[in-house]
């Protein structure tokens, strides 16, 4: 919200809204007494003109309450000067930069200045901050929005981390999840019903042992007739077998968890309110209730309602920066000119063996495995090559590769994947057959190692069941004919000091004990380095 407030402000100068918001936000917190000094006396003039960011200097703490800013004209106490002087001045600056900056490299740099990140509460509310970013390089149109006041519902679909990186939540019907298993399993709003079962212009079954192939139909009586006693029966025999799938689909549902389950439903209280309703006839809950009646009466008698009249509500309490906050010194070691110092450790090494088609078959395979990575297993299991052939071969065009060579390519793409979901190593490395903890691929490390900066893509790494980091990288190298083993051997040294890069910046991000290994998966080899 803050992030939305700060990008309409720097688009729309008139904004007032959102130039409140800024002023409210952690970066200035500004007192709602100090908000209606400064905006309440004038509500012609924009939040821009008060402040006088372009015309006037930014006051000092010296100033007392009673000069007020801008020379006496609005009576903000000495500590809100204080505050907006910083404020005052990063925005003063981010104006002066409007349209020399991409929208999202000229709302973040005014967010930095703004001492944004200081302000988050979690880790993980910094891939917040960058995936908002990311939207927003999306949204820009010439380093604007088409419209500003349409932001939010242009976000409507960006939600926050989970804030452990390492969650797998998939949603699915009842129907899907036959057949899987979970750790964790929750089973929201069982006390909802499917369609109210209305009245039928025809009622129909099939019985054993009649004749006409013991199909049975009635029709619904007439308006004021007495209703047709085989109607009647068909429709209790509808519910019946009704009542029978939501037993199975119960069971299916709650056998799906392997550690966990977790089970949601809601009644009203009868009208003394000290036990509960029971359950819509028809929905899970109804199912459970013989269970779980004593758990929600429990429920019932253990709660305690607020005193009547007496108003539970509390005044949020105002998040932001301490009055003399400074940002922190940066680490020495990190300090100094180094932008002609990098290494990027998945560059290819110095000799090349293999052809720039080659090349990019091995790009096409990374992209694949990690986009199966992300799909539940079964999915997984039942990767399609005729399916995904002409995603591949477009994928291969978009390279480069030539359209004399791209029918070769694709196969070595498809036959590297088939072998690495037949492969016992492949599937272990994909989790296939195993749940690894903390498994992600194409893993983006950069870190400083002996004055160096180093950037490194990691394609899979993870924490097998002994507690070990396993670091592994994927390569479509393939080699015919004898001395196979001394080809594999020869690929373990060429990477060697690659694959060491990556095992000490796993180490300085997560310290615990590591292991590196090549995976060949159109040769089916692995070998640990």
């Amino acid at each position: 919200q803050d992030l939305i407030a700060l990008t309409r402000a720097l688009l729309h100068l008139a904004d007032r809204t959102a130039w409140l918001a800024c002023l409210r936000a952690p970066w200035c917190g500004l007192s709602l007494a100090d908000l209606h000094a400064l905006a309440a006396g004038d509500k012609e003039q924009t939040i821009l003109t008060l402040l006088k960011i372009v015309y006037a200097p930014a006051p000092s703490l010296a100033q007392s309450a009673g000069e007020g800013w801008g020379g006496g004209v609005l009576p903000i106490t000495p500590e809100g000067q204080h505050r907006l002087q910083h404020f005052t001045t990063v925005m003063n600056a981010a104006i002066a930069e409007r349209a020399r900056h991409s929208l999202r490299d000229w709302v973040e740099k005014t967010w930095l200045a703004l001492y944004g990140p200081a302000c988050l509460r979690a880790a993980n509310e910094l891939d917040d901050a960058d995936a908002y970013f990311a939207r927003l390089d999306e949204l820009e149109i010439a380093g604007d929005l088409a419209d500003s006041t349409r932001l939010e519902a242009q976000l409507s679909s960006l939600y926050a981390t989970s804030g452990s990186g390492t969650a797998r939540v998939e949603i699915m019907t009842i129907h899907k999840s036959k057949g899987l298993e979970f750790d964790v399993v929750i089973l929201p709003s069982l006390h909802r019903t499917g369609g109210r079962d209305s009245t039928k212009l025809l009622r129909w079954t099939r019985l054993t042992g009649l004749d006409a192939d013991g199909l049975v139909l009635a029709p619904p009586s007439a308006k004021g007739d007495d209703s047709d006693s085989v109607y009647q029966w068909l429709a209790e025999l509808e519910k019946q077998r009704a009542r029978y799938e939501s037993q199975r689909l119960l069971y299916v549902a709650v056998t799906r968890a392997k550690r966990e389950l977790h089970l949601f439903g809601s009644v009203g209280v009868n009208k003394d309110g000290d036990a509960p309703k029971e359950p819509r006839s028809g929905s899970l809950l109804a199912l459970l209730w013989p269970q779980v009646d004593s758990d929600f009466t429990r429920a019932i008698v253990s709660h305690q309602p607020a005193i009547s009249g007496m108003s539970t509500a509390t005044r949020p309490s105002l998040r932001r920066l301490p009055l003399n906050w400074t940002a922190p010194t940066p680490d020495p070691a990190l300090a100094g000119e180094r932008s002609n110092n990098v290494i990027n450790a998945e560059a290819q090494p110095e000799f090349d063996w293999v052809g720039e088609t080659s090349r990019h078959v091995g790009t096409v395979v990374h992209a694949e495995l990690e986009r199966l990575v992300k799909l539940p297993s079964a999915q997984m299991q039942q990767w399609n090559a005729s399916a995904r052939r002409s995603q591949l071969l477009l994928r291969l065009a978009e390279l480069g590769v030539p359209e004399v060579l791209r029918a070769a390519a694709c196969e070595r793409v498809v036959q590297a994947i088939k072998h690495t979901l037949s492969d016992p190593k492949g599937r272990w490395i994909l989790g296939l057959d195993v749940q690894h903890k903390e498994a992600a691929s194409e893993i983006a490390l950069t870190g400083v190692l002996n004055g160096t900066v180093i950037n490194s893509i990691i394609d899979r790494s993870f924490v097998d069941e002994h507690g070990t980091r396993w670091i592994i990288d994927f390569k479509t190298s393939s080699h015919e004919g004898g001395g196979r083993e001394a080809f594999l051997q020869s690929e373990v040294e060429r990477y060697r000091n690659q694959m060491d890069r990556y095992a000490k910046l796993m180490r300085a991000w997560q310290p615990q004990p590591v292991k590196t290994a090549l995976y060949f998966p159109l040769m089916g080899e692995w070998r640990e380095v």
